[in-house]
């Protein structure tokens, strides 16, 4: 077979000159994975499907020659490309795609903890997490053990007495609540008892917030959100810092048989090349919604790091470089029971702009209301009973149709109360 037919090694990596230069982020991102000569000049690589790859002779189906790729569900020319790709988003050795980002944060726990060990899980991660966490591991004999995210002395002395302890999960900020951690400090802790740290990175997207240069070992997003941008594909990847958890984290991939399907690969593609452009306009909309809830007098409180209001702000301006569209507000609850769920139905069920729906990232703007005492969390922030929380994702409407759209709510809800 002539080598020209099968697909060489080398063009699993890009030939720009990117990689020799110190280009900025967004540029790297732009360009990263890319191989136009090598695809008949188009700019977007074309997407592979199939499961059978072919080997040239016996030598390379043994293993005794190199073949880049081996099998369709492994691996594919995008799917290196978008790993390269989010593998230099957040500065790490090396990417593990999954499909989901509850399967990117169920992978780590699967691939380093072993029966009789403890993790240990802030409790303000991603309920589904915490979830997998309290009701399956404990299946594999696995022990998980929450913490107040904000208090890190409390945390030192569970190490320092769950001697069985070997992970931490890090999510900062926390869902719905968005209280930060001193990731440095957090990193410290764990590294002088031997505890491998995980960290979510969804909120932060590589683009506000790099946990592997504070020294975590491995960072999972769910690329659902703002990496994809588009509400069009589920995606979650991991980033090693160091080879041997690389290692570890796609051989359990491979062992689960875990598969990422060629078109979301291809729309995760699309979508990172904007990813700073876009992360950018989320933050500055949502900075201005902020300033128009902040007038408001239902509104208590907002729960957005990067607002000086936020009693961990100082942590935010030293450990983060922006902000995104995601926070929520505390807005003062009328009525009891039933009286107070169709008031609070008169504020979200004619909203225009703001959808119901779950996840976040994309384009649409969201708005998802919650209980506080429904939250399931031991360590509550100092938050009364009597708020309705509002969780609110800012996509990239016009703002100040946004902020009519909020003004025309609140208009709503007064009149009915």
């Amino acid at each position: 077979m002539p080598s020209s037919s099968y697909y060489s090694p080398s063009s699993l990596s890009s030939p720009s000159s990117s990689s020799s230069k110190s280009w900025g982020l967004a540029t790297k991102l732009a360009d990263l994975g890319r191989d136009p000569w090598n695809h008949a000049g188009y700019v977007n690589m074309p997407i592979y499907r199939g499961s059978t790859i072919l080997f040239p002779d016996l030598a390379t189906l043994d293993g005794k020659k190199p073949a880049p790729l081996r099998y369709g569900l492994h691996s594919s020319p995008q799917h290196e490309a978008l790993k390269e790709t989010l593998t230099e988003l957040e500065g790490g050795t090396g990417c593990v795609l999954v499909s989901s980002g509850l399967e990117a944060v169920t992978l780590p726990l699967l691939a380093l903890l072993q029966q009789g060990e403890r993790i240990l899980i802030t409790d303000g991660a991603y309920e589904p997490t915490l979830d997998f966490a309290e009701n399956f591991l404990p299946k594999l004999g696995i022990k998980a053990q929450r913490y107040d995210p904000t208090d890190l002395a409390a945390l030192e002395k569970i190490l320092a007495t769950q001697r069985d302890c070997k992970a931490i999960l890090i999510e900062s900020p926390s869902s719905h609540t968005f209280e930060l951690t001193d990731i440095p400090a957090l990193v410290a802790c764990a590294k002088k008892h031997d505890v491998v740290t995980i960290a979510d990175n969804s909120w932060g997207a590589g683009i506000a917030l790099r946990p592997l240069e504070m020294g975590v070992d491995i960072v999972v997003q769910s690329g659902t959100k703002y990496v994809c941008g588009h509400s069009d594909a589920l995606m979650g990847f991991c980033v090693a810092k160091e080879e041997s958890f690389l290692q570890k984290l796609s051989q359990a991939r491979a062992f689960l048989g875990l598969y990422n399907a060629p078109d979301d690969v291809a729309l995760c593609l699309r979508g990172v090349r904007s990813l700073p452009v876009r992360y950018e306009a989320h933050r500055t909309a949502a900075l201005r919604v902020c300033d128009f809830l902040q007038e408001q007098p239902e509104v208590s409180a907002i729960l957005h790091p990067a607002l000086a209001s936020h009693p961990q702000h100082a942590l935010w301006r030293r450990d983060c470089a922006s902000s995104c569209g995601l926070f929520s507000f505390l807005m003062e609850k009328k009525g009891e029971g039933e009286r107070a769920r169709d008031l609070l139905a008169r504020f979200t069920d004619e909203l225009q702009l703001f959808g119901m729906g779950y996840s976040w990232g994309g384009y649409k703007s969201l708005i998802l209301p919650a209980e506080v005492q429904g939250l399931g969390r031991q360590f509550l922030p100092d938050i009364p009973n009597d708020r309705w929380l509002l969780r609110v994702h800012v996509g990239l409407e016009d703002t100040a149709d946004l902020v009519q759209d909020l003004d025309d709510a609140f208009l709503r809800y007064r009149a009915a109360v």
